[in-house]
C-alpha cells in the first residue's frame, strides 16, 4: 500500500512538471495565432477602416513583445498603409521610416523596397518633390533587385511625373519610355494608361501632337478596359481635347469635349471633370470663332470651381474670361478677370500658374500698373527658369548617385566574395598543411610505438575489444527482449487479464462466448511469445512475405479489436529491400506500439499510417483523430521510451504533436 502511494505521488508530481512546460509552450503558440488573427483582420477589407487599425495595433504591439524583427517589420508596415488610408500621414511616415530600419537590419529586401515606396508616396503627398524623387529612386532600385517588375514599372513612372510636374518633358519622357518594358510585362493595365497619358502630356508640352494623340488614344484604351474609373476615361478625352486646342484644330478639340460630356450624370458624380471639359469646349468653341453666345459656359464652369475651391480651374477660367472680353474690346472686364487669375495665382505653390495673368496685364493693362506686372513677369519667368533647372540637375543627381551608390554596393559585395573566398583558400591549404605535416609526426610516432610494443598492445586491444564488444551485446539483448515483451506481449496480457477479471462473476451465454475470445487472444500472445523466442534466433519476417505486407497484417490485426478505420500508404519510392532488418523490426514495433496506444486511449475513429521517402531517408506518419492528450502520463510511460530507445538506437528523429479534442501525430524519420 506504502508503496502504491509513493508511485502515484511520483506520477502526480511528473504530470505537474510536465503540465507546467506545456503551458508555457502553449502559450507562446496561442500568442503566434493571435498575431495571425489580427493581421488577417487588419488586412480584411470586409470590416471598418477603424476595426482595422485597432487590429493592426494589436499585432503592432505583440510583434514587439515576441522581438521577433521578422512579424514587428510587417506589422509595421500593415499599421502604417492603414494610417495612409485615414489620412493620419505623420504616423504614416513614422511608421514606414521605422520598417524601413527593421528590415534594413534585418536585410529583408522585400520590404526595404515597400518601406521605401511608402516614404516616396508620403514626400509626393507634401509635394516634396527633391525627397519624393530620392525615395521613388531607391526604392526602384530596390525593386529591381528582388525582379519585381511591376513595382519597378511604378516606381519609375511616379519619377517620370515628378519630372513632369517640373517641366522636365524629355527627361520624364525618357524615364517613362523606361518604365512602359516593365508595366507591359507584368501585364500592370492600370498604370499602363498613366504610362500613355503622362507620354502625351509630355509630347504635348514638346509640340510633338501626332504623338500627344496617340499616346493619349492608348491611354483611353487602357481606361475602357479596365471599366473601373469613368473619371480617367474622361480625362483621356479632355486631355485629347486640350492637344487637339494646342495644335489648331478646334472642331476635332469640341469633338472630344463634347464626348466627354455625354458620360451619364457626369455633373453629379465628377463636377471638377464636368467643369474642366464646359470651360474647354467653349474655349474652343471661342478659338474656332463659333457663333453664339460663350459667356453662360465659360460662368457655368467658373461657379462649379469656385464652389469646389479649384485654383487651378480657378484660374484657367478667369484667363479664358479676360481672353474672351479682349476680343471684344472690353478691356477693363479683360483686366477685372486678369488680376482676379492674377490675384489666385499669386497664393498658389505653382509659379506657372503666376506668368499668364501677368504677361496678359502686362500687355493690356495701359496704366501704371503695366510695367509692374511687365518685370513681375520678366523676374518670375527667370527665377522659374532657374528652380526648374536646380531641380532637373537634382534628380540627375540623385538618380546619378543612387546609380553610383547601387554600383558601389555590387562592388563591396563583389570584393567581400572575393576576401571571403581567398581567406577560405587559404584556410583550406593552411589545414591541409598543417594535417600533413600533423599526420607525418604522428605516423613516426606510432611506428616507433609499434616497434617496441606491437605484441603486447595488440593483445591487449583484442582482449578489451573483444570483451566491451560482449558486453554491449549481452546489454542490447537485454534491452531488446525487454523492448519486445513489453511491446508485443505484455500489453496483451494486461488488456486480456483485466477483460477475463470483469467476467469472473458472469456465467451467463455473452460472458462464456467473451470468456471463448480472450482465450483466443491468449492463444495469439503465446504465439508471440514463441515468436520472441524465435527472434533471439532468426528473423522476425516471415521471408516469404514483403515488409509493406507484414505490415498490412499488422494493421489488418488491430482492426479486428477496434472498431477504427485505418488508411495505409507506402512510398512505392522505398526499396524494402535495401532497408536493414534492424530498421524494419525498430519500425514495426514502433508502429505496433503506437497502434495499440490509440486502441487503449485515443478514442479515435480514423487512423492514417503514412511510409514516405524524403531525401534518402524513410519517415514514418501516424495519425488519429481521437482525443489527445488529456493527461502526460504518456510522456513518461514504458511505451514511449522503448519508441523513443529504438528511434535513438536508429540514429532517428521523433515528432510528437497533439491537440486536445484534435487527435495526435507522431512522425520518425530514420
Amino acid at each position: 500500500m506504502i508503496k502504491y502511494i509513493k508511485i502515484r505521488h511520483t506520477i502526480l508530481m511528473v504530470l505537474f512538471v510536465a503540465t507546467t512546460q506545456l503551458s508555457g509552450q502553449h502559450k507562446e503558440s496561442h500568442e503566434k495565432d493571435s498575431l495571425v488573427f489580427l493581421m488577417e483582420k487588419a488586412k480584411d477589407k470586409t470590416i471598418s477602416l477603424s476595426e482595422r487599425i485597432e487590429s493592426a495595433k494589436l499585432a503592432y504591439v505583440l510583434a514587439k513583445e515576441q522581438s521577433n524583427d521578422s512579424l514587428e517589420v510587417c506589422t509595421t508596415l500593415q499599421l502604417a498603409i492603414l494610417n495612409f488610408l485615414s489620412d493620419d500621414l505623420e504616423n504614416y511616415k513614422q511608421l514606414s521610416q521605422e520598417g524601413l530600419n527593421l528590415s534594413t537590419k534585418i536585410k529583408d529586401s522585400v520590404n526595404v523596397a515597400k518601406a521605401l515606396k511608402y516614404l516616396a508616396s508620403y514626400y509626393d503627398i507634401q509635394n516634396n518633390l527633391d525627397s519624393a524623387y530620392h525615395f521613388y529612386s531607391r526604392a526602384e532600385k530596390a525593386y529591381r533587385v528582388i525582379n519585381d517588375d511591376r513595382n519597378t514599372g511604378r516606381m519609375l513612372l511616379s519619377m517620370a511625373i515628378i519630372q513632369k510636374n517640373v517641366k522636365d518633358y524629355i527627361g520624364s519622357e525618357t524615364i517613362t519610355i523606361e518604365s512602359l518594358n516593365y508595366l507591359i510585362s507584368s501585364n500592370d493595365d492600370k498604370y499602363l494608361a498613366s504610362a500613355y497619358n503622362n507620354l502625351g502630356i509630355t509630347s504635348n508640352e514638346l509640340e510633338n501632337y501626332e504623338d500627344a494623340i496617340n499616346y493619349h488614344l492608348k491611354s483611353l484604351k487602357y481606361d475602357r478596359k479596365l471599366g473601373k474609373n469613368k473619371s480617367s476615361e474622361i480625362t483621356s478625352l479632355n486631355n485629347i481635347g486640350v492637344v487637339y486646342i494646342r495644335s489648331g484644330d478646334y472642331d476635332k478639340a469640341i469633338d472630344y469635349f463634347n464626348q466627354g460630356l455625354t458620360y451619364q450624370n457626369i455633373k453629379k458624380f465628377s463636377p471638377l471633370e464636368y467643369a474642366r471639359l464646359l470651360d474647354n469646349l467653349t474655349y474652343s468653341k471661342f478659338l474656332g470663332n463659333y457663333e453664339g453666345d460663350l459667356l453662360d459656359g465659360f460662368k457655368e464652369a467658373l461657379s462649379i470651381r469656385d464652389s469646389l475651391n479649384d485654383i487651378a480651374g480657378l484660374i484657367t477660367n478667369n484667363m479664358h474670361l479676360a481672353e474672351y472680353y479682349l476680343s471684344t474690346e472690353d478691356t477693363l472686364k479683360a483686366i477685372e478677370y486678369a488680376e482676379v487669375a492674377n490675384k489666385l495665382a499669386l497664393g498658389s505653390s505653382n509659379y506657372g500658374d503666376r506668368l499668364k495673368p501677368m504677361k496678359m496685364l502686362s500687355e493690356i493693362d495701359n496704366r501704371e500698373k503695366a510695367l509692374d506686372y511687365a518685370q513681375q513677369y520678366i523676374k518670375i519667368s527667370d527665377s522659374l527658369q532657374k528652380t526648374e533647372r536646380a531641380i532637373r540637375n537634382k534628380f540627375a543627381r540623385i538618380r546619378f548617385d543612387t546609380d553610383q551608390i547601387e554600383k558601389r554596393n555590387v562592388e563591396i559585395t563583389r570584393q567581400k566574395q572575393l576576401y571571403l573566398i581567398t581567406s577560405l583558400i587559404l584556410f583550406v591549404i593552411g589545414a591541409l598543411v598543417y594535417i600533413i605535416f600533423k599526420q607525418k609526426s604522428r605516423n613516426k610516432q606510432l611506428r616507433f610505438d609499434q616497434l617496441q610494443q606491437k605484441s603486447n598492445e595488440e593483445i591487449y586491444n583484442l582482449m578489451i575489444a573483444q570483451q566491451q564488444r560482449l558486453e554491449e551485446g549481452r546489454q542490447q539483448e537485454k534491452q531488446r527482449v525487454s523492448r519486445e515483451l513489453h511491446d508485443g506481449v505484455l500489453s496483451k496480457l494486461f488488456g486480456t487479464r483485466l477483460s477475463l477479471d470483469s467476467l469472473n462473476n458472469r456465467s451467463d451465454t455473452e460472458a462464456v462466448d467473451t470468456r471463448a475470445k480472450y482465450l483466443e487472444d491468449l492463444k495469439v500472445i503465446e504465439q508471440e511469445i514463441r515468436q520472441v523466442s524465435h527472434d533471439l534466433n532468426g528473423e522476425i519476417f516471415d521471408s516469404n512475405l514483403g515488409y509493406t505486407e507484414v505490415i498490412t497484417n499488422l494493421i489488418t490485426n488491430q482492426t479486428k479489436i477496434k472498431d477504427v478505420k485505418y488508411q495505409f500508404n507506402a512510398d512505392k519510392l522505398i526499396n524494402w529491400e535495401e532497408v536493414s532488418n534492424k530498421v524494419k523490426i525498430h519500425l514495426y514495433r514502433i508502429l505496433q506500439e503506437s497502434l495499440q496506444n490509440i486502441n487503449k486511449h485515443a478514442r479515435a475513429k480514423n487512423v492514417t499510417v503514412n511510409f514516405q521517402k524524403i531525401d534518402e531517408k524513410i519517415q514514418l506518419d501516424i495519425a488519429d483523430d481521437g482525443v489527445g492528450f488529456d493527461d502526460n502520463k504518456v510522456k513518461n510511460g514504458i511505451g514511449l521510451k522503448n519508441i523513443k530507445s529504438r528511434i535513438k538506437e536508429l540514429n532517428g528523429k521523433l515528432r510528437f504533436t497533439s491537440v486536445k479534442g484534435k487527435g495526435t501525430n507522431i512522425s520518425i524519420t530514420v
